[in-house]
């Protein structure tokens, strides 16, 4: 299996159905990607919402912790048990583009670099708006991961080795340890492949969430405001 999509929630369900439905649409073949949702506990419709995806998607995984231990553990045991030989993270209240995998899958395969990251949507349903956030440098702090896909082999060497705890540590850490261990520049697809709905604005659904056509070429720039941002990665220590 080539890729696993990784969402962790806990009292999600009402955005969770948009995050599902966008990890489990996208242009690649169902055989080579996972979608994994470990569940912190959750006491709302969550496991009714899982089940239902379940039944139809046969690349669907649920996991549901018994206790509610906090995100930081459910992310732990998301990465420790997924199947994929590369992984990203999706957050309950986001959303992917139809074309994240597949883009951010080639560079990985083709031997280019240890970590693909791409450009995302700033959403705003209430009112239809969709800002473009370029990252011309990949940015942990901003998007602490999100919006990007790495090696699960070499994620979990450094886990193991104690080069960094996920469980309670600081996420840009972790990225910037990552990135300094593979001693190769991150890879940068220059298109708005993940869609970032902040918590507090009204809700992505399967109903409702509609991604804009996207070309190979198109940077969305004619369409939509574009923020651009840097935050450049220092270190070189080759990834064993």
């Amino acid at each position: 299996m080539l890729v696993s999509i990784i969402i962790c929630s806990y009292n999600s369900a009402d955005s969770l159905d948009g995050a599902l439905y966008s990890a489990l649409s996208q242009d690649f073949s169902s055989d080579e990607y996972e979608v994994l949702l470990v569940d912190d506990g959750s006491t709302d419709a969550t496991v009714e919402l899982a089940g239902a995806y379940g039944k139809r998607h046969g690349n669907f995984r649920y996991v549901r912790l018994p206790l509610n231990k906090g995100m930081s553990t459910a992310c732990d045991y998301g990465l420790l048990t997924a199947r994929g030989k590369y992984f990203t993270g999706l957050d309950a209240d986001d959303a992917l583009h139809p074309r994240m995998l597949a883009e951010c899958v080639a560079p990985l395969e083709q031997g280019l670099t240890d970590l693909v990251y791409c450009d995302y949507h700033d959403v705003d349903l209430a009112d239809g708006s969709h800002r473009h956030i370029r990252l011309d440098c990949f940015d942990p702090i901003g998007m602490v991961g999100s919006a990007a896909m790495l090696r699960m082999d070499a994620f979990r060497a450094l886990y193991r080795r104690g080069g960094f705890s996920v469980n309670g540590g600081n996420e840009p850490d972790i990225y910037q340890t990552y990135i300094q261990a593979s001693g190769r520049p991150p890879y940068h697809v220059p298109r708005p492949l993940y869609y970032r709905c902040p918590r507090g604005r009204e809700s992505v659904s399967s109903e409702n969430f509609v991604a804009p056509k996207l070309s190979m070429h198109d940077t969305f720039s004619d369409r939509v405001p574009v923020t651009q941002t840097t935050s450049p990665v220092e270190g070189q220590t080759r990834m064993a």
